[in-house]
């Protein structure tokens, strides 16, 4: 993108933006489904259903994704998984073309997690490894009574509304 990033996605941006969306809604129905499963008792689940809510003027899009994982590192003092991952998030986006300038687009998403802590740090917090992990360490076994964790939910919300002027398009967008 050229132009005043900043503004748009934060003072970081300012040598540009790579603006990932996520897919629009479409006026046709429409359903998607994937599963996958591989080691560590990893599971992925992804659905997601797509079309007009009574009409072609309002339309919507939901999806669901759950992982769920035992990790792949067990602790050694009592056999659970350190590196375990729970996490679902389901996603909403609607649109909703009040006239043939005015439009808006809405969207939320609800996430979350339940995961352990990895046992060992990539960076260099106690001055001993230099951030790398290195032979030696690569060896130990983890066993800690108990392990570190993260239980969290974050949830968000944004719309944008355009309007299509004869001269220009406004767009509001509120997060």
């Amino acid at each position: 993108l050229k132009g005043p990033q900043g503004a748009l996605y934060g003072r970081n941006a300012i040598a540009g933006v790579i603006n990932l969306t996520t897919k629009r809604p479409t006026k046709e129905f429409g359903a998607d489904f994937k599963a996958g499963f591989s080691s560590g008792e990893t599971s992925d689940l992804f659905a997601a259903l797509s079309g007009p809510l009574g009409s072609d003027k309002v339309l919507a899009r939901l999806t669901v994704k759950h992982h769920d994982t035992d990790g792949m590192i067990d602790n050694t003092f009592n056999g659970d998984p350190l590196d375990h991952d729970e996490n679902t998030k389901a996603t909403l986006r609607m649109l909703f073309e009040a006239t043939e300038k005015l439009t808006f687009d809405l969207r939320g998403s609800y996430f979350k997690q339940d995961t352990g802590a990895l046992w060992f740090s990539a960076a260099d917090v106690l001055g001993t490894t230099g951030g790398r992990t290195t032979e030696s360490m690569a060896k130990l076994k983890p066993s800690q009574n108990e392990p570190g964790f993260t239980d969290r939910k974050v949830k968000d919300v944004s719309l944008t509304a355009e309007y299509a002027a004869d001269f220009g398009t406004f767009t509001s967008i509120t997060a």
